[in-house]
């Protein structure tokens, strides 16, 4: 049953069978909870019908073998933790050994640290501009920024 996942602006939407609105991103986190919803055919559809107007795709960990179960992988290269990375071909993923990989609009990331090099890029992508000039303390990236 579909009780919540980590979707669009980044926050966890808990889903009640009712519908709901489309998102520019969809986040898949991983961890070792998993399995269950890799046959959950209500979350792998709700997936499927959010990616469609979805901006971006994301999966993070072990995140990314729910989008391959979901069917957003196939023919797409895609990275996930390593104790799974074995895994992503039986998803039709084409399984990449790096850190954060982007083909076209999905972004795999590898898990734990690299999750937050994934979360970089997508902001990257999605804003245009390097993100760490606007995540660090401003007054820091002025000073940085006329040492370039």
């Amino acid at each position: 049953m579909l009780s919540s996942l980590l979707c669009a602006s980044w926050a966890v939407i808990e889903c009640a069978g009712k519908a709901l609105p489309r998102s520019s991103a969809t986040d898949v986190p991983g961890g070792p909870g998993i399995g269950p919803l890799l046959q959950d055919e209500e979350v792998l559809r709700f997936l499927s019908e959010q990616a469609q107007a979805a901006q971006w795709i994301v999966g993070i960990c072990t995140g990314p073998l729910v989008l391959g179960a979901a069917g957003l992988l196939q023919g797409y290269e895609a990275t996930c933790h390593w104790a799974s990375h074995d895994l992503l071909p039986a998803t039709g993923a084409i399984a990449v050994d790096k850190r954060v990989v982007v083909d076209r609009n999905r972004v795999t990331g590898a898990g734990m640290t690299s999750g937050i090099d994934c979360a970089l890029k997508v902001i990257e992508l999605a804003g245009g501009e390097d993100p760490s000039w606007s995540i660090i303390v401003p007054e820091l990236a002025d000073r940085l920024r006329l040492r370039r």
